[in-house]
């Protein structure tokens, strides 16, 4: 994407769920994931 005065803004646009779809007999269920743990937020750090 450029701007105005052609400088380059790079970024991105991203759409992510917060669960996955379980096949189910009758149709697909969506399950929620739980919000990660401080923890889990630690180590990405």
């Amino acid at each position: 994407m450029f701007t105005k005065t052609l400088n380059i803004s790079p970024h991105l646009h991203v759409l992510v769920l917060d669960g996955v779809f379980a096949n189910e007999e009758e149709s697909p269920r969506f399950v929620e994931c739980p919000a990660p743990t401080n923890r889990d937020l630690l180590s990405l750090a």
